[in-house]
C-alpha cells in the first residue's frame, strides 16, 4: 500500500497532506506543515532541497514513494486560446504553436499543459485554456526529489486543485457545477479567484496578495479582480453572469472578504471549510498544521477525479491517428469472408432445396450486393480522407512554416486561424484574423508573405476598440502555391 504526498509549496513554507490510496479511495491520511529554510528557498541546491525533505518526512512520520507538487496560482501563466478546427490528435501541437506565438519566454524553456474547453455551434473553432511554468523550475523539482528518493508523479497548480475540493465537499455543489460559480480560496494574504461554467470546466484565474490595513484597503485590490474576472466572463460568454460565489479559507477567517462578496453577491455566497471534503474522502489519521485545500485537491484527484485537471508532469500528448489502411484491410477481409460463406451457402442450399429456395437465394444476393456496395462508397471516402491528411501540405507544419515568419505578439498576433485544402495552382488555403497594433505592422507582414512565394489577397484592415493596445483589427487571406515544374519549392518549404 504505497503512501503519496501532496506538498503545497509556496516560496516559504510547504503544506504536506499524505495519504494511502487503496481502489481509488483514501483508506487513511494525515497533515503537517514545514518552513523552509532560507538556503532552501532561496538556492537551487537540488541535494539541500532532498536532504530537507526526508528530514521533513522523517520528523514527522511520513515515508512517501510518491509526491505531488501543487504549485500556487500565481506562479504559473494561464492564456485562453482559440484554435482553428482540427482533428484531436493534432490538439496538443497546434496548442503549443500558438502559445509560442503569445509567450515571451520561448516555448522551449516552458512546461505546458492545458485544458480543452466545450465546444459551442455558435463558435467556430476550439478553445483551451494554457498553463505554463518555466521548465527549469520543473527540472529542479525532479533532482531534489529524486535525491530525497521520491518519485515525483506530477505538478500540478492551486487552480484547478481547489475546484476539486469545492466539488467534493458538498453534493449539491458538485450537482450545479453547470451554473457559472465564483471560487474565493484564501489562505492569509493569498488570494486565488477561479469561475467555473459548463459543466465544472474552468474558464478563468487568477492570484493576487492582499495589502494589510482597514477594510477598504484591504479588500481594495480584490474587488478590482472580481471586476476583472466578470468581464472575463462576459468577453467568453455574453450575457452570462455569476449566479454563485464559494468561499475556501485556510486558517483565520478574513471576514472582510465574505462581507465584501456578499455586498456583491447578496444571498449567493456560501462558505466552505477543507475539512468536509475531508471528511467525505476518509478517515484522518494524524493533523498537524493547518489542512491544505490545494494540496488535499491533488491527493483526491489521484482516486477519481471530478473536474478537468492540469499536470505538467503528465501533460495531454498527440494521440496516434487511426490507421485509415488497417481499417479498410479488415472491413475488405470481412467483405472476403462474407462472400465465401454467402457461397457456401449457396451450394449447399441448391443441392438441397434448389427449386424452392431460387428466390430466396436471389434475394439475398441483391441485398449482399448493396451491402458491398455500401461498404465501396465508405472505403473510398476514408481513403479520400486519407488522402487529404497524409498529402504534401500538413497542416500543422504548414501553419508552423507560416509561423517562422511572424514578427511576435509585440506587434500582432492573431485570434484565429483556418487551414484549408487548396484549388487548382494553390496547394492550400490559410485565413485567419487578428490585432495588430498599426496598420503598417501587418502590411508588412503581407509584403514578407509575399516575398516568400506566398499568393496574398489582401483586405483592407478595420479598427477595433476590443484590445486597445492592438486597434488594428486584420483579416489575412494567403495561399500557399504548388510549385511550378522545374523550380524548389521555396515558399512552400517556408
Amino acid at each position: 500500500m504505497p503512501e503519496i504526498v501532496a506538498i503545497d509549496w509556496e516560496a516559504k513554507s510547504a503544506r504536506f497532506v499524505c495519504a494511502k490510496i487503496v481502489r481509488d479511495k483514501l483508506e487513511s491520511w494525515r497533515t503537517f506543515q514545514a518552513d523552509l529554510p532560507e538556503e532552501i528557498a532561496s538556492a537551487a541546491d537540488a541535494a539541500a532541497t532532498g536532504k530537507w525533505l526526508r528530514d521533513t518526512f522523517r520528523q514527522h512520520g511520513a515515508d512517501p514513494q510518491q509526491a505531488i507538487v501543487v504549485l500556487p496560482r500565481e506562479s504559473v501563466v494561464m492564456r485562453r486560446l482559440d484554435l482553428p478546427d482540427v482533428p484531436d490528435h493534432e490538439l496538443p501541437a497546434m496548442a503549443r504553436l500558438q502559445a509560442a506565438t503569445r509567450a515571451s519566454t520561448p516555448v522551449d524553456q516552458l512546461a505546458l499543459d492545458y485544458l480543452p474547453l466545450p465546444r459551442h455551434e455558435h463558435r467556430p473553432g476550439q478553445s483551451v485554456l494554457v498553463f505554463s511554468c518555466e521548465a527549469s523550475r520543473l527540472k529542479r523539482l525532479r533532482e531534489s526529489f529524486k535525491a530525497a528518493e521520491v518519485d515525483l508523479l506530477g505538478c500540478t497548480t492551486s487552480a484547478t486543485t481547489v475546484g476539486e475540493v469545492v466539488a467534493r465537499a458538498d453534493a449539491s455543489v458538485r450537482a450545479n457545477l453547470h451554473i457559472p460559480t465564483l471560487v474565493v480560496y484564501q489562505r492569509g494574504s493569498r488570494v486565488e479567484l477561479s469561475i467555473y461554467f459548463d459543466q465544472g470546466h474552468l474558464i478563468f484565474s487568477h492570484g493576487l496578495r492582499l495589502p494589510s490595513g482597514d477594510a477598504a484597503n484591504h479588500v481594495q485590490p480584490l474587488k478590482s479582480e472580481l471586476s476583472r474576472s466578470i468581464v472575463a466572463l462576459g468577453q467568453v460568454h455574453e450575457h452570462v453572469v455569476i449566479e454563485r460565489a464559494i468561499v475556501v479559507q485556510e486558517d483565520e477567517r478574513d471576514s472582510q472578504i465574505v462581507q465584501m462578496l456578499e455586498e456583491s453577491f447578496p444571498g449567493r455566497v456560501e462558505c466552505i471549510d477543507p475539512d468536509q471534503a475531508a471528511r467525505a474522502a476518509g478517515r484522518t489519521a494524524e493533523t498537524s498544521g493547518a489542512l491544505s485545500a490545494a494540496a488535499l485537491g491533488a491527493i483526491l484527484a489521484e482516486t477519481s477525479p471530478t473536474l478537468p485537471r492540469i499536470d505538467f508532469l503528465r501533460a495531454r500528448k498527440p494521440q496516434p491517428p487511426r490507421d485509415e489502411r488497417k481499417l479498410r484491410l479488415g472491413a475488405a477481409a470481412a467483405a472476403a469472408l462474407l462472400v465465401f460463406a454467402v457461397g457456401g451457402w449457396f451450394y449447399y442450399s441448391a443441392l438441397v432445396e434448389r427449386d424452392q429456395q431460387i428466390t430466396e437465394l436471389q434475394q439475398r444476393e441483391s441485398d449482399l450486393n448493396k451491402l458491398l456496395e455500401r461498404n465501396d462508397a465508405a472505403l473510398r471516402t476514408a481513403e479520400a480522407i486519407g488522402n487529404w491528411e497524409n498529402g504534401d501540405v500538413p497542416p500543422v507544419e504548414t501553419l508552423a512554416g507560416l509561423q517562422a515568419l511572424l514578427t511576435g505578439t509585440d506587434r500582432l498576433y492573431f485570434q484565429s486561424l483556418k487551414f484549408s485544402p487548396g484549388t487548382r495552382d494553390a496547394a492550400a488555403q490559410i485565413r485567419g484574423s487578428g490585432f495588430a497594433r498599426t496598420r503598417r505592422d501587418f502590411e508588412e507582414l503581407e509584403q514578407r508573405l509575399a516575398d516568400q512565394g506566398y499568393r496574398v489577397r489582401s483586405h483592407t484592415p478595420a479598427t477595433s476598440n476590443r484590445d486597445p493596445d492592438y486597434p488594428v483589427l486584420f483579416e489575412l487571406d494567403i495561399d500557399v502555391l504548388r510549385p511550378k515544374s522545374g523550380d524548389a519549392p521555396e515558399a512552400n518549404a517556408t
